[in-house]
């Protein structure tokens, strides 16, 4: 079985598993605050809010079929990293 290629997608690893996932997860296998961004986030950009405390999945989705059906190529002919360690 193959794991996760980096931290952040715990819910990932337990589907892989098999295991019931538990209510509440927090995953220290990245360089990101457990605790989520501050609150000033939210009120400046409350759109954004559910999608600032995390990594991009490790497959590049959704942005990855976005990119291709923009650029009119197949998903195959795209790379999509997720941040200069990458």
């Amino acid at each position: 079985m193959q794991l996760p290629n980096h931290g952040a997608n715990p819910h990932r690893l337990y589907e892989q598993f098999g295991w019931k996932r538990p209510a509440r997860v927090l995953d220290f296998s990245e360089n990101v605050n457990p605790v989520g961004p501050p609150q000033q986030v939210k009120e400046l950009w409350p759109d954004l809010w559910t999608q600032v405390s995390h990594y991009p999945e490790p497959t590049g989705e959704p942005f990855r079929s976005a990119a291709a059906r923009f650029h009119g190529i197949s998903t195959d002919a795209l790379f999509v990293g997720n941040g200069a360690a990458e």
